[in-house]
């Protein structure tokens, strides 16, 4: 987890072909995915996301302890690369934290202009 925040690749790719879980939470509910996220780490995001492990799957969908996705994160910040990886992967649009907002409110229309070309 602390070499997806810090943009380690070589480091998460060496953790991922070891098998290492790639969805634990820490205390606060944080994964990998949400830390290279949250920090801007778009090779990492993109790293976790193509790794194509059932644990990478999950990680897309788990939710920290306000319950924020990794897509929620990503548009809290700003995180643009991020969004479109995430949203490409087919991430959940209909996940909301603990307040029951859904931050990124994107629609069908709005996952689909956010898909990369073909």
């Amino acid at each position: 987890m602390k070499a997806a925040g810090a943009g380690y690749l070589e480091a998460v790719r060496e953790l991922i072909k070891g098998h290492a879980q790639v969805d634990l939470q820490n205390n606060d509910g944080w994964t990998a995915l949400l830390k290279a996220v949250g920090f801007g780490r778009l090779a990492v995001v993109q790293e976790l996301l193509g790794a194509k492990l059932a644990a990478a799957a999950s990680a897309v969908v788990l939710q920290d302890n306000k319950r924020w996705s990794a897509l929620i994160e990503a548009c809290y910040v700003g995180n643009l690369g991020a969004v479109q990886e995430l949203v490409g992967a087919g991430v959940r649009l209909d996940l909301a934290d603990t307040r029951a907002q859904r931050w990124p409110s994107l629609g069908p229309r709005a996952s689909k202009a956010l898909r990369p070309p073909s």
